[in-house]
């Protein structure tokens, strides 16, 4: 094994370190173990987490958190992930947070979600979506 930072030739490499870019993410589950186990996961990565049960309380959460995230399960009780997720781009337009569906089965459409993940949760798909995230911005709902 080589030492740190050593090429073949005798160069030396510099280290890149990529900062952590934090956000603000709202968790959206019905599984209380599932949401709290996720927000856990994210605080100790950094992040800003809030999380909601069903849809009408992502909706409420995001009138008071500037998720700049939104990590939603679709098969929510009464509204389901797919309707909140079209209702927050109703409410939102350009603002909206970047939507991600969580689901137990393969994506079966799009909707108004940007990205899909598969439960169980695979924290390195999971790193390179929030890792495409846009920059941060406002992106609460208006009153």
């Amino acid at each position: 094994m080589l030492p740190a930072g050593a090429l073949a030739g005798g160069e030396q490499a510099v280290a890149e370190v990529q900062p952590i870019q934090t956000r603000r993410i709202l968790v959206v589950d019905d599984n209380a173990d599932s949401a709290m186990s996720l927000t856990v996961l994210l605080e100790m990565e950094g992040h800003e987490v809030r999380s909601a049960r069903n849809g009408l309380a992502a909706m409420q959460e995001l009138e008071r958190f500037a998720a700049q995230v939104v990590l939603m399960d679709v098969g929510l009780p009464g509204l389901d992930g797919y309707a909140t997720a079209d209702l927050i781009r109703q409410r939102c337009g350009t603002a909206a947070p970047f939507l991600v569906a969580l689901s137990g089965y393969a994506p079966q459409e799009a909707g108004s979600f940007d990205a899909h993940l598969t439960k169980p949760l695979q924290l390195a798909l999971l790193g390179e979506v929030l890792a495409r995230v846009p920059a941060p911005q406002s992106s609460a709902l208006s009153p």
